[in-house]
């Protein structure tokens, strides 16, 4: 088709087109820029006339309309919200002598229609003296509808997106935030300016980030979708068992454009899972127990089966005990795990010295969680403690009385080497064990009556 596109074509740099002088070829050069919606004009600051390209100057131009200045051109075809904002662009580039291009509204075909316009141009010196400026109006109004229409389009997406409840983000092929969703910045507790253009390590700078950032790296080179679940630190601290779905987004040419994710909070869902558990393994305990009582089993294996148990239950727990009260009100270690051996096989302590009876829990009351021990204000003098199988001394305690009818029969205590280890779900299995534990050693005690 284009049989005059070889390598004898030069190409040929020039200030102007050969043609410019060319009669024959002119119109249909300036015809050409007209119906791209291109307008010549010219401006001569030495006589101070402004000329306009006629076919534009036609289409605004009426029998009843003679423009005999500048200023009265802009009154009556300038939209007059823009031209205090055009003649102020004007004049500021005649007095830095450097053309700003600027957009404008303009009434057109008799002022039936509204159109946008772009004005470029660039001066002429003489001998360092300005004295003229040429340059040319652009119709730019299908470009501004293109643009508000795309525009439209993101606010609808945004609002749609923000309107989910899940956090949702799209991250560009170098796993840059580009986007997100209103639920995501919720989660984050950052303003957007702190999100988009940042990546995961400004988010979560913890060891987090690397999990996140090795994820993503997989998905870009499998290009599959990609479900997995994880734990993620959200802006006020707290962390949240999170499922991400994640999947690249392709450009129409088909090369990877980037990855969107939505993120499923599932920490209830896992919490209830949990909890279901540790009920069937509390049910579990019964069974075992009342199966060694009945055997005729000796207290303390009863309680070592049931400290058994409630390490699978509790997992966060790196030791534990269960302390006896005898009749001189002294609590004497019967079972226990994670403590040397030796040390806590003739372990005792008076009561009123347990850090039970000093957080002010009283026989019959409920469990108590000690999160730190090193903030106990009320401890003038730590009871001692067993050491630890690891040597590391304990710094959570999760104690639970054991009582009867407002007595103190002993004490069940959970322990760790971490700070506010244990949270509420252990204190509700722990008031569930407590009533257990009572009525186990009342069965024990009922039944070892009966065998005598």
């Amino acid at each position: 088709m284009f049989t005059y596109l070889d390598d004898t074509v030069e190409i040929i740099g020039s200030e102007r087109p050969p043609f410019s002088d060319d009669r024959t070829i002119l119109p249909y050069f300036d015809e050409m820029l007209i119906k791209g919606g291109i307008f010549p004009w010219f401006w001569d600051l030495k006589s101070m006339k402004f000329f306009i390209h006629n076919s534009i100057l036609d289409k605004i131009t009426t029998p009843e309309t003679v423009f005999t200045t500048l200023n009265r051109f802009f009154a009556l075809n300038i939209f007059k919200d823009d031209q205090e904002k055009l003649l102020k662009s004007l004049f500021h580039s005649y007095r830095i002598k450097t053309f700003h291009p600027v957009n404008f509204r303009m009434f057109i075909n008799s002022r039936e229609s509204l159109h946008w316009f772009r004005m470029e141009g660039a001066f002429n010196f003489e001998e360092d003296r300005l004295v003229s400026t040429v340059g040319y109006l652009v119709n730019i109004t299908q470009y501004r509808k293109l643009h508000q229409r795309l525009s439209d389009s993101t606010d609808y997406f945004k609002t749609i997106t923000d309107m989910i409840p899940l956090p949702i983000f799209y991250k560009d092929r170098n796993l840059i935030y580009r986007y997100h969703n209103k639920a995501f910045n919720e989660a984050m507790n950052l303003p957007p300016e702190k999100i988009n253009g940042k990546t995961v390590y400004d988010l979560e700078p913890g060891s987090l980030s690397e999990i996140f950032n090795q994820a993503d790296r997989e998905l870009l080179e499998n290009s599959s979708l990609q479900v997995y679940e994880s734990t993620v630190r959200y802006g006020d601290g707290s962390f949240r068992d999170i499922v991400f779905r994640k999947n690249v987004i392709y450009t129409e040419t088909g090369e990877v454009e980037g990855i969107a994710g939505i993120m499923t909070d599932v920490t209830e869902t896992r919490r209830m899972e949990v909890k279901m558990a540790r009920m069937v393994m509390m049910k579990d305990i019964s069974l075992k127990t009342n199966q060694a009582i009945l055997e005729g089993s000796s207290l303390n294996t009863i309680l070592n089966l049931v400290m058994e148990q409630i390490r699978k239950i509790v997992t966060r727990a790196d030791c534990g005990s269960i302390l006896l009260l005898d009749e001189d009100n002294i609590l004497n270690l019967e079972v226990s795990f994670g403590y040397r051996k030796e040390e806590a096989e003739n372990f005792s302590l008076p009561f009123r010295e347990s850090f039970l009876w000093n957080t002010g829990i009283s026989p019959g009351e409920e469990p108590v969680i000690i999160p730190d021990l090193s903030k106990l204000e009320k401890i003038d003098k730590y009871p001692p403690m067993p050491e630890t199988e690891e040597r590391i001394p304990v710094q959570s305690i999760l104690s639970i009385p054991i009582c009867s009818k407002d007595r103190v029969l002993g004490i069940l205590s959970l322990d760790s080497y971490k700070k506010n280890i244990f949270n509420e779900d252990d204190l509700e299995m722990m008031r569930y064990l407590k009533e257990h534990l009572l009525v186990l050693l009342d069965n024990q005690q009922a039944f070892q009556r009966l065998l005598q």
